[in-house]
């Protein structure tokens, strides 16, 4: 039973890319996050390892789904997920 709200706040073209490529898949944001929480309960860690990286010239961190933030490397992925499966 769904009874508790998540409010959460992320940049609004993330949000947006978020839904398009979620509704891509045939699901939402919100059963989105359900999945990754769920899968993260179950696991008792994040379903991926977390990297994080130096921007060029800069010294900041920027965490992994960063280089996803991106439709280009959304879409290299997603080419080479399906490449895999065709092998199989």
């Amino acid at each position: 039973m769904k009874e508790t709200i998540l409010h959460v706040r992320i940049d609004a073209d993330l949000k947006s890319e978020s839904e398009v490529l979620f509704a891509s898949m045939g699901t939402s944001l919100s059963e989105a996050v359900r999945i990754f929480l769920t899968q993260c309960t179950l696991d008792q860690k994040f379903p991926f390892q977390i990297k994080s990286f130096e921007k060029k010239g800069g010294n900041g961190a920027f965490g992994f789904l960063n280089l996803y933030s991106k439709p280009i490397a959304r879409e290299t992925e997603r080419e080479a997920w399906i490449s895999s499966l065709a092998k199989k």
